[in-house]
């Protein structure tokens, strides 16, 4: 019986033990478990902190390129604005609504009507994959209307410069590569136009051509402020 006794004994104690060193090998794993999570989190935040770091640096350069395009923007504006004008007063000075007094006294304000003209976006050429690098939703759409916008005002341009390679001739050219230097112009010089019957025509198709693609030019420069506010938006609350 008392032998009987002792392996009873001898075995609980057994089974104590084992209970004793499971509940420590469980605890063990549970703690190595959530090191890991731990050493995960860690690791994930560090990554997330490179990633908007990149992202940070992104949008101050898409800040940067935006506000070089308002000045160019604006300058287009100026410039369309400026050979519509022209080309109108032009037109009248050829149709004799315009005196050669008045013709004199708008000269040294004119802009070169017949020049190409150069489109341009520091956003467009500086980060064409930029989309792929912001998180904001509302920052990811106001780029695509941005290049959408863009888009409209570089094939208005576009259209613009073929227009004018097709239908001005070489005189009517090299007369309005001369237009920066004023001194250079009189009155006189600029009826090689009215001489020209093609010209005389085709100043007013260019004037509603260039009408169009200024609204889409005023168009862009009110995306350009959207964007810019945006990004500045966006940029201040992160700091």
């Amino acid at each position: 019986m008392i032998t009987l006794l002792r392996k009873v004994r001898r075995g609980t104690l057994a089974e104590n033990r084992f209970t004793r060193y499971l509940i420590y090998a469980v605890g063990e794993i549970v703690l190595v478990v959530i090191g890991i999570l731990i050493a995960l989190n860690i690791n994930n935040w560090n990554e997330g902190r490179k990633l908007a770091k990149v992202e940070t640096a992104l949008l101050k350069q898409l800040l940067e390129d935006a506000v070089a395009d308002s000045a160019h923007f604006a300058s287009r504006k100026s410039l369309f604005n400026g050979q519509i004008k022209t080309m109108v007063n032009f037109r009248a000075l050829c149709e004799g609504r315009l005196d050669t007094v008045e013709a004199e006294r708008i000269l040294p304000v004119i802009e070169s009507p017949f020049l190409l003209i150069l489109s341009h976006s520091d956003v467009m050429n500086n980060s064409p994959d930029a989309i792929n690098g912001i998180s904001d939703p509302d920052l990811k759409n106001g780029l695509r209307q941005y290049k959408l916008m863009y888009e409209y005002v570089a094939l208005g341009t576009e259209l613009v410069n073929n227009s004018l390679q097709a239908n001005t001739t070489d005189p009517v050219i090299e007369l309005s590569y001369t237009f920066p230097d004023q001194d250079s112009i009189s009155v006189a010089d600029l009826h090689i136009w009215c001489d020209d019957e093609d010209v005389i025509g085709y100043s007013t198709l260019l004037v509603r051509l260039e009408s169009v693609i200024l609204i889409r030019v005023e168009n862009m420069i009110e995306e350009n402020r959207s964007f810019i506010a945006a990004l500045r938006k966006t940029l201040g609350d992160r700091e």
